[in-house]
């Protein structure tokens, strides 16, 4: 039985690549009816993306203290779309047609080298995992 999950791997993505990101799944969770309450309010996400790119820009000056805020604010802003990325997953069930219409595309998003034997790389960050061989 194959069983499709949404993917966290956006947390190893650089920085501006996060940002991007993040965008566009708010973009795709918006007034999406797939998914009418997410467990963090779109509103609370989209803030957290605009002061993750504000520390982001305070950072290029290169100070110690700007770079370590924007750290602090990266792990936060990742914690907030960890949670909206375990809601559709929860939400969706292994419904791809769920899950393809809040996620991107990314040839980047793949799956745990290791897990390639047992995992095949699905174009809609998500990734189908046969359960019997797991």
């Amino acid at each position: 039985m194959k069983k499709i999950k949404v993917l966290v791997d956006f947390i190893q993505f650089s920085v501006a690549v996060k940002v991007a990101f993040y965008r566009n799944v708010i973009a795709k969770l918006t007034d999406n009816p797939d998914y009418p309450s997410p467990d963090v309010p779109l509103v609370e996400a989209k803030a957290a993306v605009d002061n993750f790119e504000a520390a982001i820009v305070a950072a290029k000056d290169g100070s110690h203290t700007a770079v370590s805020a924007m750290h602090g604010v990266e792990t936060r802003t990742d914690g907030v779309f960890t949670i909206l990325a375990h809601y559709v997953d929860r939400v969706a069930a292994g419904d791809e047609t769920k899950i393809s219409t809040c996620t991107i595309s990314l040839s980047s998003l793949l799956c745990h080298p290791r897990k390639r034997k047992r995992t095949m790389l699905y174009p809609l960050n998500c990734c189908v995992v046969n359960r019997d061989s797991v």
